[in-house]
């Protein structure tokens, strides 16, 4: 069902009791030697490793741990493919001479087991063995001839590729003859009104989601974080209003009719994503260089094409604004799963568009350079003025723009707005433009000198003129203007910007270059001072219509188009490997039978083209060449057989499985007398506060950053936006201020120690995020139920592990609260990518953690048959009352678990904090803890039914303890208590809570299913009145070691 819901991944083994013994003691099967560590991830010391409280406590296995499901069934998988952690079987990994089975042969090479082995040495020195082996061998020969031939025949064509594939990628001469679309004709259009009816909503519009949608943007969000919403015009705090948002659909309701349509030149359609998706990957992307409106670009295609790509950096405080951003293809969409990618292409490191902040073209050193060496300076004062802009040096942005693993095809350069007075000491502007002027002269030559470079082969290069901004524009509500105007009053540079365009425009039509053109589009912008953000009046609206509209333009290519290199590229490489777009050469893609080129040839199958496929076909007719296809099938024919006789001679060994193997798996004697940690020992400890120098920082601190830091997070924002930032205790509006911010930095300052500890048991450390990451793909995923403190937790979660995961929904105004939510493997991270993932993970469906809200354990459908079957309500009021509260139905969430794609290892329920007054219609107090009582017992039975499926093998079901509040917290900012209290007046349902807990004991105890226990945590959390958040007594701060305790427990001891 998860799978089905959202995607990407999470896996395991659990290490938790059963109540049978080993069921592989008596099995027949060898499982191959495994070397476990070879699966993990390298935990490198972390010097940020945290240290809190309830995560410590989690995995110390409420019970010695027993052999997981998964394992198992990966321990069958390798004995049948006789590879033991590998997915797959090359050719290359049959080794015929050494199948014996030895420790020197090491986990990768386990084999048959002992008398399967000696049975197969036995046989291979029989005539019939012999026979075989040489067969095989044989075999393996002549199927490596018979490639090495086919490549070389495909070399040695004189025609490298197919005449009728290579008219596709040149221009015919109708095309060329053609009048083109160039920018100056396409801006030489109006602005005309849609109706309605061509809209995608009608008025009125109230919400973010239904602004996205009117800019035609196909989600409610934008894949880049790095400029807020305000640059989609969403109506803020003040402009909140029903008139802002009648703004906010006009400026939505205009397109642009381009110049080119009245010249007679048929007009193409604005991209759909998927097309403009298409276009960059296949062929090349495009590298921004600019200034703020660049970066504004870069936001609307993030928005654009959000569905299938993501953002690298996620902006936090700490990124520079100036980090060069990119957008890579979402491996999470179908779409992009689905995609035939070109060979050279990369998910990880192939980016389909980049901004680079460089606001003046060159850098100040070449700014500087071009100054002095003409003279362009004469007076005393420095060169550079207080005006803050970023800068690169060209090599650094035309090296990324030459490097054929990027493939970029275009880059698309502007400045302007940053050739200021501010910027060069108020000289006056005629020095201005003239610096301006060399300047771009100097980019100019550099620009031709890049494009000699023989990496440049197909590439373009284009400068977009600047757009200026429009005085007062705040009273322009009216709609586009019919024509561009003049600015009468000088307003920063605005005045000027219109030179520098004429300027671009003369130095580039001297230098006639076909590949460095001028992107004159800046008109349709300037025909819009309505369209302008709510903020200021030099940036215009993402989703407007203006900035889409260069992305039209963009996609004409403003001359006709020139074979790009990659395309070329491509085709070699196809020649090459007898395989046109795939990445990957399989044994399953030669076909010998059929490798003549052809119209009805599919792109994936292509084969050997032109004279080659001919060569072949008059070769395969020959004496030779019938010989040669009849032992390359043969061969193939006695490789099948030969695996096939391997395996059924594995099967039919009749020792049991190897012991060795399976004391790495079940608990040593010495384990299994040892003293456990259990969750109620672990919580019979105390807090206790850190020395200044155990912390990541020393106080004070004042930014949401620090704060991150000193809750030992890695990184300074989380993967999960389910929940705002008030979950991590961060001081906002009124309480911005020092005294609540050195409150912030106390309650991440102490750490839990376990009563474990005091027992005798060794404590084991918090675990780090790789440790934790590496527990979560090999050993299994972690499926919470529960209510909002189930969901803080995986708030948590999603800020310890945000470099190696990301969050699936992410959340926007129309996703439902309730949604269930996961973390999946960010593939972007360098350390997943170097990750051995196990068998049956997938990337894109695995979870690695999930959040199912359900504050109730069962459904209110479920609760009334409970409350029917044993009359506990006998008054005539509505069973329900008004409390909101997510519910769901076991059956659901239990499908989930047993999932065996999904591959969760635990699952940890909770519920209380919803059973209230509130919720069943004022009944006493008694009555609702009778009525939890026998739902407990329901959710209990149903449980032990899950567990009896066979598909539960492994897995472990936990019940958390629910935390109630503390009354009055906010007069609580002194530290821990020493010990927990008893509420003494009631609130809300609090006072109620301990007993429910105490219910869920009794229940599980008096059941005793090994695999269904109490996780009975929350004595921390009730020592803890000072860790709140500010705007609540229930809820606990996300980093102050209280919720991360859980994971420390789940991990270490559960």
């Amino acid at each position: 069902m998860i799978g089905r819901r959202y995607s990407n991944k999470g896996q395991g083994k659990s290490n938790m009791k059963t109540d049978n013994t080993d069921h592989r003691l008596t099995s027949t099967k060898c499982p191959a030697k495994r070397n476990v560590a070879s699966t993990r991830i390298s935990t490198p010391n972390n010097p940020h490793e945290p240290e809190p409280a309830e995560l410590e406590d989690a995995s110390w296995g409420l019970s010695p741990p027993t052999p997981n499901a998964y394992m198992k069934e990966y321990e069958e998988i390798e004995s049948l493919l006789g590879s033991s952690n590998q997915s797959r079987l090359s050719l290359h990994d049959v080794n015929f001479d050494n199948i014996e089975r030895g420790r020197e042969r090491g986990a990768s090479s386990a084999g048959i087991c002992p008398r399967s082995a000696a049975y197969w040495a036995d046989f291979k020195k029989t005539r019939h063995g012999r026979i075989l082996v040489l067969l095989t061998k044989t075999s393996a020969l002549l199927l490596f001839i018979l490639l090495v031939v086919k490549e070389i025949i495909s070399l040695s064509s004189s025609e490298s590729s197919n005449v009728t594939k290579v008219s596709t990628m040149t221009p015919s001469v109708e095309h060329i003859e053609q009048k083109t679309c160039t920018s100056k004709l396409w801006s030489n259009g109006h602005w005309e009104q849609r109706n309605v009816t061509s809209m995608p909503l009608p008025p009125p519009i109230r919400s973010q989601a239904q602004a996205m949608k009117i800019s035609n943007f196909p989600t409610h969000y934008c894949a880049s974080n790095r400029l807020d919403l305000v640059n989609t015009g969403m109506p803020q705090l003040e402009n909140d209003t029903a008139q802002y948002w009648d703004w906010r659909y006009r400026v939505s309701s205009y397109k642009w009719n381009s110049g080119c349509e009245a010249a007679g030149i048929p007009v193409k359609p604005h991209p759909t994503p998927e097309q403009l998706l298409n276009s960059l990957v296949n062929e090349g992307g495009w590298l921004m260089i600019g200034d703020s409106l660049s970066a504004q670009w870069f936001m609307s295609l993030s928005c654009y094409l959000a569905p299938y790509v993501y953002a690298v950096p996620h902006f936090t405080p700490d990124t520079p604004w100036n980090a060069t951003q990119h957008l890579y293809l979402n491996n999470a969409s179908a779409l992009v799963r689905s995609m035939e990618l070109p060979v050279g292409f990369d998910l990880n490191t192939t980016p389909l568009v980049s901004i680079l902040r460089s606001g003046l073209l060159l850098s100040r050193t070449e700014v500087k350079e071009v100054i002095e060496k003409n003279n362009l300076i004469y007076d005393d004062k420095p060169m550079f003025g207080p005006e803050r802009v970023y800068d690169m040096h060209t090599s650094e942005y035309t090296a990324d723009f030459l490097d054929p693993k990027l493939r970029y095809s275009k880059m698309i350069a502007s400045a302007g707005a940053h050739y200021t007075a501010l910027l060069f000491q108020d000289r006056p502007f005629h020095q201005i433009a003239e610096i301006f002027h060399y300047n771009f002269e100097r980019w100019a030559e550099i620009m031709t000198e890049v494009l000699k470079d023989p990496r440049s082969n197909g590439k373009k290069i284009l400068y977009r003129t600047a757009t200026a901004g429009h005085d007062k524009c705040n009273r322009e509500r009216g709609g586009p203007w019919n024509e561009e105007k003049v600015l009468e009053t000088p307003v920063w540079n605005w005045q000027t910007i219109p030179l520098f365009n004429k300027i671009a425009d003369s130095v580039l039509t001297a230098l006639k270059q076909p590949r460095l053109e001028l992107m004159a589009i800046e008109r349709p912008a300037m025909m819009r001072p309505d369209a302008h953000l709510l903020i200021d009046c030099l940036h215009f609206t993402v989703g407007a219509g203006i900035i889409e509209a260069e992305l039209e333009d963009a996609s004409w290519s403003l001359s006709p188009p020139t074979p790009n290199s990659y395309m070329k590229e491509h085709e070699e490489n196809k020649s090459l490997l007898g395989s046109s777009s795939q990445s990957r050469l399989s044994l399953h893609d030669v076909n010998l039978d059929n490798s003549e080129c052809g119209r009805e040839h599919t792109v994936s199958n292509s084969g050997i083209c032109s004279r080659s496929a001919a060569y072949w076909a008059d070769f395969k007719k020959t004496g030779h060449g019938k010989i040669l296809v009849l032992l390359t099938k043969t061969s193939a024919l006695l490789l099948f057989i030969f695996l096939v006789v391997k395996e059924i001679i594995n099967l039919s060994s009749p020792e049991p499985p190897n012991m060795t193997k399976i004391s790495t798996m079940t608990p040593s004697v010495e384990h299994s007398e040892q003293k456990t940690c259990t969750s109620k020992l672990w919580s019979n400890g105390h807090w206790e506060q850190r020395n200044a120098t155990s912390m990541p920082l020393p106080p004070p601190i004042r930014s949401q950053a620090q704060a991150m830091k000193i809750s030992n997070f890695p990184t300074h924002y989380c993967s999960s936006n389910r929940l705002p930032l008030t979950n991590t205790g961060m001081p906002r509006l009124e309480n911005d201020t020092a005294e609540y911010w050195d409150w912030r930095y106390r309650v991440s300052s102490y750490n839990w120690n376990s009563g474990c500890e005091a027992a005798g048991i060794p404590v084991k450390p918090h675990p780090t995020p790789e440790q934790l990451l590496n527990s979560l793909v090999n050993e299994g995923g972690w499926l919470m139920i529960g209510d909002s403190l189930s969901a803080q937790w995986f708030m948590s979660l999603s800020c310890y592990l945000a470099p190696y995961v990301y969050a699936v929904p992410h959340f926007t105004p129309d996703t439902p609260w309730n949604a269930t939510q996961h973390l999946y493997l960010n593939n972007a991270s360098s350390l997943v990518r170097s990750m051995e993932l196990p068998v049956g993970f997938d990337l894109n469906t695995t979870p690695l953690v999930s959040i199912l809200r359900s504050g109730l354990l069962l459904s209110k459908t479920e609760i009334q048959q409970v409350i029917e079957k044993n009359n506990l309500i006998n008054d005539d009021k509505p069973m329900f009352g008004p409390e909101k509260v997510f519910d769901m139905h076991t059956s659901e969430y239990t499908a989930d678990f047993l999932n065996p794609k999904l591959r969760y290892s635990k699952m940890i329920a909770s519920a209380g904090a919803h059973y209230t007054a509130l919720l069943f219609q004022d009944r006493p107090f008694h009555q609702i803890a009778e009525i939890f009582h026998y739902n407990f017992e329901r959710w209990a039975e149903i449980m032990t039914d899950v567990l009896k499926d066979p598909r539960s093998k492994g897995k472990k079901i936990l019940y958390r303890t629910a935390t109630a509040g503390h009354d009055k917290c906010n007069r609580e900012r002194g530290g821990p208590w020493n010990e927990e209290k008893v509420l003494e007046t009631p609130v809300w349902n609090w006072q109620t809570i301990p007993l429910f807990n105490k219910i869920a004991d009794s229940v599980l105890t008096a059941l005793n299913q090994p695999r269904l226990e109490l996780m009975a945590i929350e004595r921390p959390a009730m020592m803890r009145p000072d860790a709140h958040i500010l705007i609540d007594c229930l809820h606990f701060t996300v980093g102050a070691g209280i919720i991360e305790g859980w994971t420390d427990f789940l991990y270490n001891y559960a």
